[in-house]
């Protein structure tokens, strides 16, 4: 309790806390919005609300680049135990509002149907293939995250790989006409998301604990920022 305190105390000397805190908000409101109106496609809303998780951490490994911690047992709650914390808590927090919404609002929007026109109507999605690629989404993102504020080129490649990967999988697995072939059961889909939910807290974990003595990489919280700290 001694460290959590010392780490909220901290935090308010981060860089840019309110743009960080208001961005990441701000990201979770529109997708949470994204989910309801149906602006944007089943299996891509998602990616906004799980923006949270990086914009808070960005306040916590920009504290360590600029050395406002002493301490190695300070630095290692600061980049490892908090950030697990902050990641597993708000992922969980996003899929459990995402499953609820989706229960509400559990179709395409029939505009992004392939030849809608010849079909009448609302055209539902099983919540548990929905969820399944929730799931998947948040295992890579919160995979992303451990591993891109020490190396940041490397961890965006593969995410970026991860992402079109999921794209297309997500397309097939999410295709309303594919039920025939592909069709999860809501208690399949919630089992699958977290699975895939258990795997990322496991595996974010395991990054964040290899790369502990890895510097910061200066690309993933500014350069600006980076030339302080070696001010």
């Amino acid at each position: 309790m001694r460290n959590v305190k010392k780490v909220i105390q901290l935090i308010k000397y981060g860089h840019q806390v309110t743009l960080n805190i208001v961005l990441g908000f701000g990201f979770l409101v529109f997708g949470l919005f994204a989910k309801v109106t149906g602006i944007t496609s089943i299996g891509i809303d998602l990616l906004f609300p799980l923006m949270l998780p990086i914009f808070l951490c960005q306040i916590l490994y920009g504290l360590d680049y600029v050395k406002m911690i002493s301490s190695a047992d300070m630095r290692r709650w600061m980049t490892v135990y908090v950030p697990d914390l902050l990641v597993d808590v708000s992922v969980l927090i996003v899929l459990a509002m995402y499953y609820v919404l989706t229960q509400l609002r559990p179709y395409y929007p029939d505009q992004l149907i392939l030849n809608h026109d010849m079909y009448d109507g609302i055209v539902s999605v099983p919540t548990g293939n929905i969820m399944f690629c929730a799931g998947g989404l948040a295992f890579v993102l919160m995979c992303y995250v451990a591993g891109c504020y020490k190396y940041y080129w490397a961890f965006t490649a593969i995410f970026m790989v991860s992402m079109m990967a999921y794209g297309i999988a997500s397309t097939w697995i999410l295709n309303p006409f594919g039920e025939v072939t592909w069709h999860l059961t809501k208690g399949q889909g919630i089992l699958a998301a977290f699975l895939f939910y258990m795997a990322g807290v496991v595996v974010g974990g395991a990054i964040r604990r290899l790369l502990y003595k890895v510097p910061v990489s200066s690309m993933a919280i500014g350069k600006r920022l980076s030339m302080e700290g070696k001010a």
